[in-house]
């Protein structure tokens, strides 16, 4: 295939193909060689082949990735383990403190109540995406840490 002839569709089937590929159990070299037969110059097949099985080992071991894992917590809050245990509870906390903070801070009569709970409400969807990216850093950074992958 020619530079200019990857678009959508073609990326699609070259994908498409090394999956089947792989699901068939076969190697990695294997697969090359098959893709190279296809028309694909060995240093794409290779460089494409090595890409997909990466992504496959890493959805096998569960390393799906921070937004994988924000869905897996939104999807399921209470069911995805500990860390996706806290982050609800953690969140739904601050962002109340927060807003009390907000309304009952401020002398009444200068805005209404609602106003001054936004900047509570605001302050609560930042914490949730900084707590998720420590807690995810938590979670996969120490077990990268110490595997010998």
């Amino acid at each position: 295939m020619s530079d200019n002839a990857w678009d959508d569709e073609s990326v699609a089937a070259v994908l498409s193909k090394t999956n089947e590929l792989l699901d068939k159990g076969l190697s990695t070299e294997e697969t090359v060689k098959i893709l190279v037969q296809a028309g694909l110059d060995s240093e794409t097949a290779a460089s494409i082949v090595g890409d997909v099985a990466e992504i496959r080992r890493a959805v096998k071991r569960g390393d799906l990735g921070y937004l994988a894992w924000l869905q897996t917590i939104i999807q399921r809050p209470f069911g995805s383990g500990p860390l996706g245990f806290i982050l609800p509870i953690a969140t739904v906390g601050f962002t109340l403190i927060a807003a009390f903070i907000g309304v009952f801070f401020f002398p009444p009569g200068y805005y209404p109540r609602i106003v001054l709970a936004i900047p509570g409400l605001i302050a609560g969807a930042v914490f949730f995406f900084v707590l998720s990216g420590l807690l995810y850093n938590f979670r996969y950074g120490v077990k990268k840490m110490f595997s010998r992958d």
